[in-house]
């Protein structure tokens, strides 16, 4: 869903390319995440044997709690070992 949310309008193939995974395994793990109402296909413009698949509201909500959530966590592990300087060093990274 991360990668729906940095690259609105992916092909399944797309999908699949980005993870090394079939084409097959990414359908149905779209289709999933489908029926949970978070992303949806719509036709292709320029190939229409294919659909592009985009987030909907619903769904980029879920990103951003998930994202908000990871930051904090990792904020809460790493800020708890490493000196701010650090930190600021390693996020410029």
């Amino acid at each position: 869903m991360q990668l729906l949310a940095r690259r609105s309008g992916c092909r399944i193939q797309d999908v699949a390319e980005e993870f090394g995974i079939t084409v097959g395994g990414t359908s149905k793990v779209v289709d999933r995440i489908e029926a949970a109402g978070y992303c949806a296909r719509r036709a292709n413009p320029n190939d229409r044997r294919s659909s592009l698949v985009e987030l909907t509201p619903a769904g980029r909500r879920v990103v951003e709690n998930a994202m908000k959530a990871f930051e904090a966590e990792l904020d809460a592990r790493s800020g708890s070992v490493l000196p701010e300087r650090e930190l600021e060093r390693f996020a410029a990274t």
